[in-house]
């Protein structure tokens, strides 16, 4: 981020922070609707979907103060926009599983790591994030791989 742009930069970096405490927010209420329907399950006995929720429950838990993602792209679909990457799948539990970020293994975000000025692959910029070691959102790089149309 350049001189003339830092107030611009800070403007932004504050808006990919505040994305990343939704993403947060979104995964902790995702665990806790595990948690219910595990408490749920219980009650009618079905021990292996008891046994798969509280899995799905801990990994959650263990994913607890890391960060959510380390990428994201700008994809010149609008129906599509702007796809966050990270280390796992985060759905807005309120939104009927809205992606607020895509796992990393995805087709989808095969795009952050082959997409290039020669083959943009419909992407027209990329960003990679830098965290503290608290995990704390402290950077981020662009990366431009095309213009947008008229631009």
């Amino acid at each position: 981020m350049s001189g003339d742009r830092a107030p611009a930069g800070r403007a932004e970096l504050e808006a990919e922070r505040e994305h990343l405490a939704y993403a947060v927010d979104c995964l902790r209420r995702s665990r806790t609707e595990l948690l219910e329907m595990a408490e749920r399950a219980m009650r009618t006995s079905d021990d292996e979907m008891v046994i798969w929720l509280l899995r799905r429950a801990q990994q959650i838990a263990e994913d607890d103060g890391l960060p959510l993602f380390f990428g994201r792209v700008e994809l010149d679909d609008p129906a599509v926009g702007i796809v966050y990457i990270g280390r796992r799948h985060v759905g807005d539990p309120a939104r009927d599983g809205e992606i607020v970020v895509t796992d990393w293994r995805t087709p989808l975000a095969a795009s952050f790591y082959r997409a290039s000025r020669a083959d943009p692959m419909g992407v027209l910029r990329k960003r990679r994030f830098g965290f503290a070691e608290d995990s704390t959102l402290t950077s981020f790089d662009d990366e431009p791989v095309r213009e947008a149309d008229g631009d």
